[in-house]
């Protein structure tokens, strides 16, 4: 991490801030909101929040009638979150006051872009051990910054490793509001842990995640049966008429899933909810693809349609990446059907019918070739193949394991 060199500022600078209007509350508005709705998928939620700043976040919880009390220790920041937020709970108070932490009736405490600003671990000192932290901190400097976060690996979780436990972060790309430059803002939640000399016992009022049907996905506006569409793992593609769904909170992405964990956390749907699914270049990165497939036949119409693109087997592509965990091969999708199992019975009750395989080769190497002789170098030679699109069906309900259901998948080449 680097450290800025800079001093902790006083309350009487964050006062000029405020005073000054170089503080832009729509600017930080996406970030509240990506904060509100991490807060919003746990039942009963009761929130303090440091550093409060002009209470925009506390006036989204507030009006979503989630109990709620925020602290800061700018008199001129507490009087624009009493203008922004009348019914408020807003106290005058320091961080470091261990006071302003009781009494002990939450289970989330809320900093965004405070960490940066302090003494981190001697805030994180005073949060008690059970408590959910939701934090976001920039990756730009300053000059009440103490310190830059510009590896979300190494600077967070590393960081903080011996306070939270934090198994992922997220991030928000805006602009630097005293330089116009596209800057980031790293989000993360982290359970307290206990720390050595800490006596005080973890809360019973633990969090509990809201059962998958009823967290409100984020929808496009043409909502209608049969336009059902789920993108994933969208990156920076985001497609219009679409749920736009990826494991980190990119602009455009309506829902945030961690897809590697379909086998605890279900994703935020329905049963039988989408009637058609694009997953370009993803399955080749999920490491437990059985219950992902799964959880998407779950969601999934009767009838489904699902592309999927992705490197061949045995195509240099396949491999290069350190992120790919797999090669997919021709006969690999056939282990998301449910006749492939006719020999052994993996647990996996998700049922998908190949459609069509489109193997993309070379039309420079290939052109005026058979297409059994290409079939063959195919088998016997890397990088024959470009890409494979796979098109599937989602079977409802799930067929019956046995073999003579299974069926060869019908191959196609494109020359491009």
């Amino acid at each position: 991490m680097e450290v800025t060199g800079h001093i902790e500022a006083k309350s009487d600078y964050y006062d000029d801030v405020f005073k000054s209007g170089v503080y832009n509350q729509s600017a930080r508005m996406p970030l509240y909101r990506q904060i509100f709705s991490l807060i919003e998928k746990y039942e009963s939620p009761r929130v303090l929040e440091i550093g409060c700043g002009t209470g925009d976040l506390g006036k989204l919880l507030v009006e979503a009638g989630i109990p709620y009390r925020g602290f800061d220790f700018s008199e001129e920041g507490l009087r624009i979150s009493r203008e922004t937020c009348p019914k408020g709970d807003f106290r005058f108070g320091d961080a470091y006051d261990l006071t302003m932490y009781e009494p002990f009736n939450y289970n989330i405490i809320v900093a965004l872009e405070v960490l940066e600003h302090v003494d981190d671990i001697k805030l994180l000192g005073n949060i008690p051990p059970g408590v959910l932290l939701i934090a976001s901190v920039p990756d730009y400097d300053d000059e009440s910054h103490l310190r830059l976060y510009t590896d979300p690996q190494k600077d967070i979780i590393n960081h903080y490793t011996d306070h939270l436990e934090i198994s992922e972060v997220g991030v928000l790309t805006r602009e630097n509001p005293q330089t116009g430059e596209e800057k980031h803002i790293y989000f993360f939640e982290g359970l307290k842990r206990i720390t050595a000399g800490d006596t005080r016992k973890i809360t019973t009022n633990r969090l509990v995640l809201k059962k998958a049907s009823e967290i409100k996905p984020c929808l496009s506006d043409n909502n209608s049966v049969n336009s059902r569409k789920l993108h994933l793992g969208c990156g920076r593609t985001i497609l219009d008429g679409w749920i736009n769904l990826d494991c980190v909170k990119l602009d455009g992405v309506d829902v945030v899933a961690d897809l590697d964990d379909c086998a605890d956390t279900p994703l935020p749907f329905e049963n039988d909810y989408f009637n058609e699914f694009l997953a370009s270049h993803l399955i080749e990165h999920i490491k437990n693809p059985l219950p992902f497939m799964q959880e998407l036949h779950r969601v999934a119409r009767n009838n489904a349609r699902a592309v999927f693109r992705l490197p061949y087997g045995s195509s240099d592509a396949a491999f290069e990446d350190p992120t790919h965990v797999r090669p997919y091969f021709i006969h690999s999708f056939g282990y998301f059907s449910q006749p492939f199992y006719w020999r052994a019975d993996y647990g996996y009750r998700g049922d998908w019918a190949i459609e069509k395989i489109i193997l993309s080769v070379d039309k420079d190497r290939h052109r005026g070739r058979k297409a059994d002789e290409i079939a063959r170098d195919i088998e016997r030679y890397r990088n024959v193949v470009k890409e494979m699109i796979v098109e599937l069906r989602a079977v409802k309900p799930i067929r019956t394991p046995k073999r003579e259901l299974v069926v060869q998948p019908k191959i196609e080449l494109a020359l491009i």
